[in-house]
């Protein structure tokens, strides 16, 4: 990206670049990232089946830049359009409300190769030179939904403003995102209350692709769900403030819609708006997840038990979106450790996830707080801190370990060993008992079935699980530290003192130790 400048506008634009050859061609190749997702066009053709571009690293510390061969597109004359949004660098909010633009305003930075048969090259490369226009994409937003008209005449706004943006471009690390299995609707019903609702039959991740012919200037919108409610009505209050809303306008001839810039979880949609000519084979569902190899596959003779591992295939597709989410449809969507951790060998039986995961924990490193503590969420938002709790700071040593051991990574372990030793000796730190990790707050025994009405918290106390999380941590710690025949006994010591002092707080002949164990009164407070 030498020499190139990032650049920006408000608004979803269109960036133009007019590309003339006066020599004949011999390769060209585009080196392009930005704080938000791009989509780029030439001579009206994508270069890509790739989605969602750059993916979501610590954009503070780094930003994936993808490389394209776009020899065969190119001609003597040539138009390069390329569509930004917000995505995730360059959103007005993650999750959550949050500060506006947790990251960056929306930008792109980007450089054109263009080798030619006598030897020379030509390097065309982003700058305030590059003119902007509106977009068919009215707007879009990961949480909010997408509005496209094709019938908007395109609009010149201005030249490109310059930027300063202080993030390492590094080539992409993680996999390639794509468009996966098509999934047809099973079928279209009113409700009880006379809504329109369409069923796909599987809950998913990705998108509705609309096919349809309808009068100019008609609309067919719709908003996703994942369940219906007791009385058979639609449902998704579950959202919460992610509004999800999805709008087209029909040109009066033959359309192909879906969203470029955004995505949700759902099994059902309701149409609010629509042309009377409406059927059940204009809709396909698409589902979008990282690139990844099927590995592992099961069966048996209980249908039960083989639905359930049905469920457990999707369920990971749909949060496996370049990072390893909590959940695909809510105003959340976040790269939540504790949900990381806990299924990590299970993906790993699913499918190949070295590489996905190699480039999550890179992001895990360097966003570790010096004093060695993890956030519940990586990549951190700036604005919107989460707390540093068991469980959840415990997949700094869980997932790499579970990594290795899959893939005998040892490269990446080595990368993470710092890390790991700082998490466990952050844990010493927080400590106010010797070896008991029960500091608040913490998470706990999360969305245990024991909770409380009206609380997340279950009650078995915090420090029996932040403990116990504590003795695990630097168990694979030592195991790390033996991969490479590095020195353990400080560890193995501190293992033993962490076993001790465990079974001296919460148990009494090998079982809970009474109110020891459950002490978290407080919660729901």
């Amino acid at each position: 990206m030498k020499k190139a400048k990032w650049i920006h506008i408000d608004n979803v634009s269109c960036f133009k670049k007019e590309i003339n050859l006066n020599k004949k061609l011999k390769k060209a190749t585009l080196k392009i990232t930005s704080m938000g997702f791009y989509r780029v066009f030439i001579n009206k053709k994508d270069i890509s089946d790739n989605v969602f571009m750059p993916g979501w690293t610590s954009f503070l510390n780094r930003v994936q830049y993808q490389t394209y061969d776009i020899t065969h597109l190119l001609k003597r004359n040539n138009v390069m359009d390329i569509l930004l949004a917000e995505g995730f660098g360059g959103a007005k909010r993650i999750a959550w409300p949050t500060l506006e633009y947790p990251y960056f305003k929306p930008s792109l930075i980007f450089v054109m190769e263009l080798e030619y048969i006598d030897g020379s090259k030509e390097y065309i490369r982003s700058d305030d030179s590059i003119d902007v226009y509106s977009s068919f994409v009215i707007s879009s937003s990961i949480y909010d939904g997408e509005i496209q008209n094709k019938n908007k005449r395109r609009k010149y706004f201005e030249k490109a403003k310059i930027v300063k943006i202080n993030s390492k471009i590094v080539p992409q690390e993680g996999e390639d995102i794509k468009e996966g299995e098509h999934i047809y609707p099973r079928k279209m019903f009113k409700t009880p209350k006379g809504e329109l609702v369409i069923d796909f039959g599987q809950n998913f991740t990705g998108y509705i692709n609309i096919k349809i012919k309808g009068n100019r200037n008609e609309k067919i919108s719709f908003i996703p769900g994942e369940v219906l409610d007791k009385d058979g009505n639609f449902y998704n209050e579950n959202y919460r403030s992610a509004k999800s809303l999805f709008s087209y306008t029909l040109s009066g001839k033959e359309d192909d819609f879906k969203p470029l810039f955004s995505y949700q979880g759902l099994r059902y949609i309701k149409l609010l708006e629509y042309p009377s000519n409406i059927k059940l084979e204009n809709f396909i569902g698409i589902l979008v997840h990282s690139e990844m190899k099927r590995t592992g596959y099961f069966i048996c003779g209980n249908e039960k038990i083989n639905q359930l591992y049905h469920n457990v295939i999707y369920g990971q597709l749909s949060n496996y979106l370049d990072i390893p989410t909590d959940c695909p449809q809510r105003d959340e969507r976040l790269g939540w450790l504790g949900d990381a951790q806990v299924f990590i060998r299970t993906a790993a039986i699913n499918y190949n996830v070295n590489k996905f995961f190699r480039k999550w924990l890179h992001d895990l490193v360097l966003d570790q707080h010096e004093d060695g503590g993890l956030e519940g969420v990586i990549p951190i938002i700036p604005s919107c801190p989460i707390q540093v709790s068991s469980g959840w700071g415990d997949a700094g040593v869980i997932c790499p370990m579970e990594i290795y051991k899959t893939y005998k990574d040892k490269k990446l372990l080595k990368e993470c060993l710092p890390m790991m030793k700082k998490w466990v000796d952050y844990i010493g730190t927080q400590c106010e008992k010797p070896y008991i990790f029960e500091r608040l707050p913490q998470y706990g025994d999360w969305l245990a079935l024991d909770a409380p009405y009206g609380s997340y918290n279950g009650l078995t106390s915090y420090g029996l699980v932040g403990t116990a999380f504590y003795a695990y941590s630097t168990y694979l710690l030592i195991e790390a530290l033996e991969v490479f025949n590095l020195d353990t006994s400080e560890y193995k010591e501190l293992y033993e003192n962490i076993k001790k002092a465990y079974r001296n707080e919460y148990l009494e002949n090998g079982l809970p130790k009474g109110e020891k164990a459950y002490l978290n009164s407080n919660i729901g407070e």
